[in-house]
């Protein structure tokens, strides 16, 4: 049997129980949206709450970040793959990591 392994990996991210994984994917997703200059410099990503948390390396990447994420009106819409994050979202929380 030849099975389509996009179909399958697609069905597993529709399960609800899995939706964290899910999240995982969206964030993979915001990230290709940006630049690699600024890609490189986030260190963390999370969703609690319907705030994405981003954890950055510099207060300049931080305002960066910032201008580019406001530039991006639809970045959720971009893919199906923030169809959980995108019911609840309220904001991004981007914040300066303390361990430099």
């Amino acid at each position: 049997m030849i099975y389509d392994i996009e179909k399958i990996i697609h069905k597993i991210y529709d399960i609800p129980q899995l939706k964290k994984l899910s999240n995982y994917r969206c964030f993979d997703s915001i990230l290709n949206s940006l630049d690699t200059n600024l890609k490189n410099k986030v260190s963390n990503m999370s969703y609690k709450y319907g705030y994405i948390y981003i954890s950055v390396k510099h207060p300049a990447v931080k305002m960066a970040l910032q201008y580019k994420l406001e530039r991006f009106d639809n970045i959720l819409d971009i893919d199906k793959k923030c169809k959980y994050i995108k019911g609840h979202f309220k904001g991004f929380s981007i914040k300066i990591d303390e361990d430099l």
